[in-house]
């Protein structure tokens, strides 16, 4: 495998122990750090066969995270959670960034799909959706540490999906990048889980990443309405696939959500814009009513 190989066996060895320690002092933190940007590199790399050498350590150490308590002191101004957070919040940034279509990808539809294309997006949907919350070993863990960091890396990673969303309409650009929706669509599960928290909870801090998911539904939507309504633009139908994917997605969500007096007018203006576009999607793209030929192909 090659330095690839080595960088990654490193992570598996180093991190996990690096998280175990009772005591963190800078030296430590500027470690976690030092091989954190090297797997970070990995992830963004341009070949594809470089990046599938990270989910391996990300899962890894998510599992260590959730299921290891650490310490949460600063160490001159610095966490051991905020480098954790870092980790996987610019690692899943750079894979999901990594992982677009090509620009021609959607000029014949009589070509069969990129198998290896859409399994490593499949792949980095896993991946954002294990490290923002869910166990990749399946177990139900209640760590706190590894809790406030699932959540941490939640709202950046929803931060991060909304920017270029939200930019669309201030400076004058007809569609977002599909890379920020397909990010968002993969937290649907997360956020289904923080909204069944927030029944109980009722906190402004969870109310964040909830009302932010609401708006990047509702701006989507709109822009890729309005955007039925101009020229025709090739990226319509991959940005209109995979909203549709994340409405399916987040219903539970929105089920959990439309139930609190505070998310209850968000909630129908999110299903009010997810209900448009996919009309007008069938009525304009019906390419997407076909069945896929990714198992097939």
């Amino acid at each position: 495998d090659g330095p690839v190989g080595g960088i990654i066996a490193c992570a598996n060895a180093c991190l996990p122990y690096l998280v175990r320690q009772p005591i963190q002092n800078s030296e430590l933190l500027q470690l976690f750090v030092s091989i954190s940007d090297a797997v970070n590199e990995i992830c963004s790399s341009a070949a594809r066969s470089v990046r599938g050498f990270a989910a391996e350590s990300l899962y890894m150490l998510h599992d260590i995270v959730m299921t290891v308590g650490f310490p949460t002191d600063n160490a001159n101004g610095y966490s051991l959670q905020n480098v954790i957070v870092d980790h996987f919040y610019k690692c899943c940034m750079n894979l999901a960034s990594q992982c677009g279509y090509p620009g021609d990808y959607f000029k014949d539809l009589r070509e069969n799909n990129e198998e290896e294309l859409e399994m490593e997006r499949n792949d980095v949907r896993d991946v954002l959706r294990c490290v923002s919350g869910h166990s990749s070993s399946g177990k139900n863990q209640s760590n706190p540490s590894g809790t406030r960091v699932a959540f941490c890396v939640l709202v950046k990673l929803l931060e991060a999906c909304a920017q270029p969303i939200m930019e669309v309409g201030t400076e004058g650009k007809q569609l977002f990048p599909e890379s920020a929706l397909h990010a968002f669509s993969a937290l649907a599960r997360p956020l289904h889980t923080v909204a069944l928290h927030y029944h109980s909870s009722n906190s402004a801090e969870v109310d964040r990443p909830l009302s932010m998911a609401l708006e990047i539904m509702c701006i989507a939507g709109r822009c890729i309405i309005q955007a039925f309504g101009q020229s025709h633009n090739p990226n319509l139908l991959p940005l209109s696939r995979i909203y549709s994917l994340a409405t399916a997605s987040l219903s539970p969500a929105f089920s959990s959500l439309g139930t609190t007096k505070q998310h209850e007018a968000g909630v129908v203006q999110a299903l009010e814009a997810c209900y448009q576009a996919s009309v007008l999607s069938l009525v304009h793209l019906p390419e997407l009513s076909s069945p896929s030929t990714l198992r097939s192909s």
